[in-house]
């Protein structure tokens, strides 16, 4: 039996991803069948479970990526900040996914992903856990402002954090519900003004 190239495999894992994302927000979590991840990204049931055990393993990877791509995204500010534009630069580069034209769908799966955390531990565990890690690595970045006298020490940084991501997925919550409604750069020009930053 010949062997399957690591790239190949990981293309067909994310496919596999974006198809049930796609699911999800088209019927929910609950009403997402195995069967329709299946048709959606045509693949056999023996091949989806080379990758998935099942729904919540892909819900698992899909938040495990997305919070390390935010991650990652933000730990890019201190390779090269300006001084005098951290703090445009740091919530620019928070808030920058909400610019993409497709947020939309993006903010109503959230939506369906935080709805099922409410309801199963599995999920619930796992949002905690990736949240905590944000939490930590986004107020280390913020310590390390701090350091630099960019941003005032009296202020707590993991409550910088907290507030920060709030205030996103407030915005994530309002763009599911009311798309149309939301001026998003000046939802971000808005928090700027917020002078804990």
């Amino acid at each position: 039996m010949p062997k399957v190239k690591k790239e190949y495999k990981e293309n067909k894992r994310i496919e596999i991803i974006k198809a049930a994302k796609i699911c999800f927000i088209e019927k929910g979590f609950h009403k997402t069948t195995i069967s329709d991840i299946l048709k959606a990204c045509e693949i056999s049931a023996g091949g989806l479970y080379i990758y998935f055990n099942s729904k919540e393993q892909i819900i698992t990877s899909i938040i495990d990526e997305e919070m390390n791509t935010s991650i990652k995204n933000i730990n890019k500010i201190l390779s090269g900040f300006e001084k005098d534009k951290v703090s445009e630069d740091l919530l620019s580069s928070f808030f920058s996914k909400y610019l993409d034209e497709n947020i939309y769908e993006e903010c109503k799966f959230e939506l369906i992903l935080w709805t099922e955390g409410i309801f199963n531990n599995q999920v619930r565990n796992l949002l905690d856990e990736k949240y905590q890690e944000f939490i930590k690595s986004f107020s280390d970045i913020i310590i390390n402002l701090q350091n630099y006298d960019i941003l005032d020490k009296k202020i707590n940084p993991i409550s910088i954090a907290q507030v920060l991501v709030s205030l996103r997925r407030g915005l994530s919550m309002q763009l599911a519900i009311h798309s149309n409604n939301i001026n998003i750069k000046d939802y971000i020009k808005t928090i700027s003004l917020i002078k804990f930053l």
